[in-house]
């Protein structure tokens, strides 16, 4: 996969260059399927290989700050009276997704099942030419 370079108009009028890796992509493609999501959620099926790899793209590639792609809001509570921050995408960030979707990158969840899915037609299609091949034989 390629990165893609994104341009974001700054309030003063300057335009700014990011550059949205493979990572990020994933990232984005995620939260647009998913909807809104913790660190611990993210990281596994976006190919992270830490949380802070997450929170660094945040901070330096897709937040406010940078593209404003994505943003961090408040959670659900949980039990213990916590309230995790979850990242979400910006208006910005579904618009940048859909208009490049076709050559975004996939998060690890989609890209498996999308292997799965190639098997099992190959089975389907191998279990089919036997059935056709027992049907013959049984003409015969």
């Amino acid at each position: 996969m390629s990165t893609i370079i994104y341009e974001r108009r700054t309030g003063s009028g300057e335009i700014e260059t990011h550059k949205i890796d493979e990572l990020s992509q994933r990232l984005l493609v995620y939260l647009l399927i998913n909807g809104s999501s913790t660190v611990d959620a993210i990281q596994e099926p976006v190919g992270a290989t830490s949380k802070e790899e997450i929170e660094t793209r945040h901070e330096n590639t897709l937040g406010p700050d940078a593209a404003g792609l994505t943003e961090l809001k408040p959670g659900n509570q949980t039990l213990d009276g916590g309230v995790p921050k979850e990242y979400t995408l910006t208006d910005s960030g579904k618009t940048f997704v859909y208009t490049h979707k076709d050559s975004l990158s996939m998060p690890a969840d989609l890209t498996e099942i999308a292997q799965r899915v190639s098997r099992l037609q190959l089975w389907l299609d191998e279990l089919d030419q036997r059935v056709k091949n027992i049907e013959r034989q049984v003409e015969e």
